[in-house]
């Protein structure tokens, strides 16, 4: 098996009669993407010349059938995989009607009362019989390379042939009609398709008398409609063969993936209304049917749509988000519809530009830039406040607050919860412990900004110019002071086993609050690189605390959802980042591969009990 091609393949392909399918059964899920599932079989036509490439074909329109508003594929749409199996079957017992159209020839007899056939199958094939109905004098005279043999084969009622040839010659002298004679005589020749090939066409859709799309119609009264697909080299210049079988397909083979052939045509065809209509198109050098299904016997062939993130007209590909300090959560939204004319959503084909549902099945994108090392010492904080309660610190008194870290650690700052007054000038210490209090010599120092306090309460972050290293299991104290103006520490007056916050009018006498509380507080420490948390947590959609560790170079960064993906009812989506540290990010080429939602439908299952004729071919499901 190989590709083939050939400029004769190129010229020939656009002079092709299609052959539609003769039934269809398409599925749609309405909780999954848009999907189908292809079964069917059609015969695969041949013309005298079997010699062109393009002889005969027929043709399997590649578009979810029952979906509506979508009756082809939207443009750029990507098809992640095309999992089909095709099966050879043979042409079988069949009037001789339906080999004369295709292959056959009338000899002039040499009486009225003689009738003289020849059916070439273009190849060395099996004839297993070949009887009349009606009586008469029934003669085979098989090809034997360079003519045909000198004595027939009288053929009586009930006797059977075993016949390896290429053509045969029919002979009856009875009073039978042309048509009769046609109608009544059978051959069961086992012709199997041969030399395959498989190429993707453009049809042409049909429109309503609204004027939208509709699926293009199978049959019509009982009788099936021929398209007239636009070849894929006519409609992209790409090379129109995709997969050659060489030989009789006599049995099942796994077509190779063809997605990306797929892809490539729906990001060259010419579009209609922002849709494709393609069609996997077979050609074969003799007679035979094929059977295409969709490997597993699932469906799972999918529309998937891409759509990138625009955030501002100064810089649409890409935005930066700033952290102050642990827990300072930030939300990024992903605008993935955004609104047109009248109100409604700029959607592609099949997704509600009223009310957008669909299935995220993928977020992507680049991620930059950089985080502080520290990272909370999980033994040396106290977040909750059981019972509210706040210590006022004042160019009067400062305040202090024990905590006892449990391992050796390089602390690197702290954060703490204030309400601080506009004109608020503050400094934190830290202190090592001198008999149960503060010693009075710092550690480090820093200030504290307070800007983001003055309105409400809130963490602020304060960070020294280096890490101090101090040891385990040893009390330190975080001391705060007021240069100017006042704030209030947030506490917690349910102190438990804690040490209380203590108060000092001097720096060298410190009491014990009253009533007793518990500071607000979370120590910061750098850990080793190996210890150390990712920098960001971040939630998107269905999936939750996904780590995130940006560097200052580019990372791609890509989440999935399993199948059939995260459901998103609306426009968009947020992405909520979580930081361990004070930082500034950047998010870039943010791309969301989706599928659509749409209510569920029956799927219309197309059926024909008996053969059509349509341009002279026989079509059999």
């Amino acid at each position: 098996m190989a590709i083939a091609q050939s400029q004769e393949a190129v010229a020939q392909s656009t002079q092709m009669v299609a052959t539609p399918m003769r039934g269809l059964t398409a599925v749609w899920s309405g909780d999954a993407a848009v999907q189908m599932f292809m079964e069917m079989a059609a015969l695969i036509a041949a013309i005298p010349d079997v010699a062109a490439v393009g002889a005969s074909l027929a043709s399997f329109p590649l578009l979810p059938a029952a979906v509506p508003d979508l009756a082809g594929l939207p443009k750029n749409s990507i098809i992640t995989s095309t999992p089909f199996t095709v099966r050879g079957l043979p042409f079988g017992n069949r009037p001789l009607a339906d080999y004369m159209s295709l292959w056959g020839t009338t000899v002039s007899p040499a009486s009225n009362d003689e009738k003289i056939y020849i059916i070439d199958f273009h190849g060395l094939r099996n004839v297993r019989d070949v009887s009349v109905t009606g009586g008469g004098a029934l003669k085979i005279r098989p090809w034997e390379g360079l003519r045909f043999a000198k004595e027939p084969i009288a053929l009586e009622a009930g006797q059977t042939l075993n016949l390896l040839t290429q053509k045969i010659e029919v002979r009856l002298s009875n009073a039978l009609s042309q048509a009769e004679f046609e109608a009544k005589t059978k051959i069961d020749c086992q012709s199997y398709p041969s030399n395959v090939r498989f190429i993707i066409a453009q049809s042409v859709p049909e429109k309503d008398q609204d004027g939208n799309f509709i699926v293009p119609k199978t049959r019509e009264g009982g009788k099936l409609l021929l398209l007239s697909p636009i070849p894929f080299a006519q409609a992209t210049g790409k090379e129109p063969i995709l997969w050659t079988y060489n030989g009789d397909l006599a049995g099942e083979i796994t077509l190779p993936d063809f997605s990306r052939e797929l892809n490539e045509f729906l990001e060259s065809c010419p579009a209609q209304a922002g849709l494709c209509f393609p069609h996997l198109v077979a050609y074969s050098d003799t007679p035979g049917f094929l059977k295409i299904v969709e490997t597993g016997g699932s469906p799972s062939v999918s529309v998937s749509y891409v759509n990138t993130i625009e955030f501002t007209g100064e810089d649409p590909l890409s935005t930066s988000v700033a952290f102050q300090r642990h827990g300072d959560t930030q939300t990024v939204t992903l605008t993935l519809f955004r609104r047109g004319q009248q109100g409604k959503f700029v959607t592609p084909a099949g997704v509600d530009d009223t009310a957008p549902h669909v299935r995220v099945q993928k977020v992507q994108f680049e991620l930059s830039g950089t985080m502080d090392d520290d990272r909370l010492d999980p033994d040396a904080r106290w977040t909750q406040q059981t019972t509210p309660a706040r210590a006022r610190v004042s160019g009067i008194f400062s305040l202090a607050q024990p905590v006892t870290p449990q391992a050796d650690h390089r602390v690197a700052g702290v954060d703490l919860r204030l309400s601080a007054a506009a004109n608020a000038d503050l400094i934190l210490e830290l202190q090592e412990d001198a008999s149960g209090a503060p010693d009075g010599q710092a550690l480090a120092t820093t200030s504290i900004d307070v800007s983001s306090v003055t309105q409400e309460p809130g963490w602020v972050s304060a960070r020294f110019d280096e890490p101090v290293d101090v040891e385990g299991k040893q009390t330190l104290w975080i001391v705060l002071k007021a240069r100017a103006g006042e704030a209030d520490w947030l506490a917690d007056a349910d102190v438990g086993t804690l040490e209380a916050l203590r108060y000092s009018r001097d720096g060298a006498f410190w009491t014990t609050h009253e009533p007793p509380m518990t500071g607000l507080h979370k120590l910061k420490v750098v850990l080793p690189p190996a210890e150390r948390p990712a920098a960001l947590s971040a939630d998107l959609l269905s999936h939750q605390s996904i780590a995130l560790s940006p560097g200052e170079d580019p990372q791609t960064m890509m989440v999935l959802f399993d199948k059939p993906g995260a459901e998103l009812k609306g426009s968009e989506i947020d992405l909520t980042l979580r930081p361990e540290a004070a930082g500034k990010i950047t998010l870039a080429s943010v791309v969301v591969e989706y599928i659509p939602v749409v209510p569920a439908v029956e799927a219309e299952v197309i059926a024909l009990a008996e053969p059509m004729e349509t341009s002279g071919s026989v079509f059999e499901m």
